[in-house]
């Protein structure tokens, strides 16, 4: 039977993949990606030689940043192994994890719009329960000619856009593309409100459209001048629903 330092241990090599890098987890919760390194590499302390283990208080800020119960950092959970995964699915072919910090991404802000009514420009604050950046392939990037500069990242919230959109999604906004284009979907201000919508040209007139079906929860909205100021072009959506 594994001790409890043993179980937290692989859970944290499990949280460390879910975040990609220790540094990301260790900026969601609050410590060092060297101290966590030290634990999962189990490093001797200096004064007793014995390997680093984690405390409670760590363990459960790694469960609230992966969003799980109290306790989950100390119970053990099931993984499948690639062998038992190739016997099940035997043209199954295994997932390559290539680190975040790599050439093979740009990392941009993963954020929370601040905005207030009337006000042009973007403020935002670090999303940092989710780790506050977010990796995007810089080949689809360059492809697109976006400025990885004038990206953030948000996560979507409620059922307006559903099905395009799901809550939990994140969705790659472009900050330079403000152009109203037909049937395209941008982040608004909306008289202070950050929203995702689609915007719709309609009898000489802009509206800002949900593609939730019930329009009676979700209709139209006109997008007037100095009430709806568009933050920026939606380019990306990434999220579990297929």
């Amino acid at each position: 039977m594994k001790t409890n330092d043993e179980i937290r241990r692989q859970n944290l090599l499990g949280a460390i993949e879910r975040y990609r890098t220790a540094a990301k987890l260790a900026e969601a919760v609050g410590t060092s990606a060297a101290y966590l390194s030290q634990i999962k590499n189990q490093t001797p302390e200096s004064k007793t030689g014995k390997p680093k283990t984690m405390g409670d208080d760590l363990a459960r800020r790694i469960e609230q940043a992966l969003g799980e119960a109290h306790g989950w950092m100390d119970a053990e959970h099931e993984q499948l192994d690639l062998a038992t995964v190739t016997s099940i699915f035997p043209d199954a072919v295994p997932v390559v994890a290539i680190d975040s910090d790599a050439d093979y991404y740009y990392q941009i802000p993963l954020v929370k719009l601040r905005l207030q009514a009337g006000m042009q420009g973007v403020r935002t604050e670090p999303e940092y329960q989710s780790g506050g950046k977010k990796s995007v392939p810089r080949d689809w990037a360059d492809r697109e000619g976006l400025n990885p500069s004038r990206l953030v990242a948000i996560q979507v919230k409620g059922e307006s856009m559903e099905p395009t959109l799901y809550e939990g999604d994140t969705i790659v906004i472009n900050l330079a593309d403000t152009k109203l284009v037909d049937n395209a979907i941008y982040a608004i201000n909306y008289e202070g409100e950050a929203v995702v919508k689609r915007i719709s040209r309609d009898a000489g007139q802009w509206w800002l459209m949900s593609d939730n079906a019930d329009q009676r929860r979700f209709h139209r909205r006109a997008c007037r001048s100095g009430e709806c100021i568009v933050v920026g072009r939606v380019v990306r959506r990434e999220g579990s629903r297929f």
